[in-house]
């Protein structure tokens, strides 16, 4: 028989409609919190109200004065952000004024509002964990469309000052970066095929990171992890051959 909610610590959940976000949300429900899950899909959010049990609210993330309205009062134990959106592919100076909004909306200002809405009662009370989901192509920018890796770099910036910002509060944040994730997420590129033939990532093992991570004790804080499927490697060089011809 599950606990009454009171009794158990309470984790909000972005991103929770889906792929890596309804992943971690059902996990952690699994393992005993009273998960509120925030999406923006309602037919998938009545869903996980119906089938699982969970806590729903619908919220734009991108619009800061939703969130603070639809979090008032929440008091969270945990808060593991993992919505985000890749946007379309393209070089990023060919990129729409409005493309690039939808980006830097849910992805950084995203991070940021959820941020404001959640973290000061973590403080009053001293206690709380915050893990953010970033990816490795905020360190390596060849690694996906340009805007995307920025914003990414942004949301691995946002969690090295959070960390400097509640030394001492108790209160631990970590930065969870993955390679390719067999999501669907990609699909958003309409520019290839990056799941068949690819060992890749699946969301069960980030919930599952996740799972290891809130079970360490108050004192053990993991500040940032990568996390790469077996086959995938990261780096390389990209060169364009020169003209013969010589300048006079």
């Amino acid at each position: 028989m599950r606990r009454a909610h009171l009794t158990r610590p309470t984790a909000v959940v972005s991103g929770a409609t889906s792929g890596i976000g309804k992943a971690i949300a059902l996990r952690l429900a699994d393992g005993g919190y009273d998960v509120l899950a925030l999406g923006t899909n309602a037919a998938k959010l009545r869903a996980l109200e119906k089938d699982y049990g969970l806590r729903i609210k619908g919220v734009d993330i991108a619009d800061a004065d939703l969130v603070m309205q639809a979090l008032e009062g929440v008091e969270a134990d945990l808060l593991v952000h993992a919505a985000g959106v890749l946007g379309t592919a393209g070089k990023v100076y060919e990129i729409t004024a409005e493309a690039a909004a939808d980006i830097l909306g849910v992805n950084v200002m995203g991070t940021v509002s959820l941020l404001r809405a959640l973290v000061p009662s973590m403080v009053e009370r001293r206690a709380g964990y915050i893990i953010l989901l970033g990816s490795v192509a905020g360190r390596n920018p060849g690694n996906g469309p340009a805007l995307y890796s920025a914003s990414k770099a942004a949301v691995s910036a946002l969690a090295a000052g959070l960390r400097n910002d509640l030394h001492g509060t108790g209160v631990r944040v970590t930065e969870i970066q993955p390679g390719r994730v067999n999501t669907g997420m990609h699909r958003q590129l309409a520019s290839g095929d990056f799941y068949h033939g690819y060992q890749c990532l699946e969301a069960d093992d980030i919930a599952s990171t996740v799972a290891h991570l809130v079970s360490l004790p108050p004192h053990v804080d993991v500040s940032q992890l990568e996390i790469l499927p077996t086959d995938q490697t990261l780096g390389g060089s990209r060169f364009r051959q020169r003209s013969n011809s010589t300048n006079a």
